[in-house]
């Protein structure tokens, strides 16, 4: 897996723009896999910013996460547990997310 970024945003937040690009409106076969009035924004690389405006002053509720290729070092004990009983990391390897949420 690549390294990549989410950034999730409530639709209360009233996004304008990201990357002065608006976002589209949703296609007639867009399918929402979050809860309901969120949106995503999906950036790839291993070094991105991610700049926002909203229509007014409004609170604004983010979700961000980042998702790294492997284990922390805190996972080498669960790495030598599935070793250890012949297994294997399954669909796309082992990935580190770590998330944080914003509201203001």
């Amino acid at each position: 897996m690549e390294e990549a970024g989410v950034l999730g945003v409530h639709r209360a937040s009233r996004l304008r723009c990201v990357k002065a690009i608006a976002p589209p409106p949703p296609g007639a076969r867009f399918s929402n896999y979050l809860a309901p009035e969120w949106h995503r924004v999906i950036v790839h690389g291993t070094d991105a910013r991610i700049e926002i405006a909203t229509r007014g002053e409004l609170p604004i509720q983010l979700i961000a996460a980042d998702y790294s290729d492997g284990l922390p070092p805190q996972g080498a004990p669960l790495a030598r547990a599935r070793t250890a009983a012949h297994g294997v990391a399954s669909g796309e390897g082992d990935i580190t997310i770590t998330m944080t949420r914003l509201e203001r």
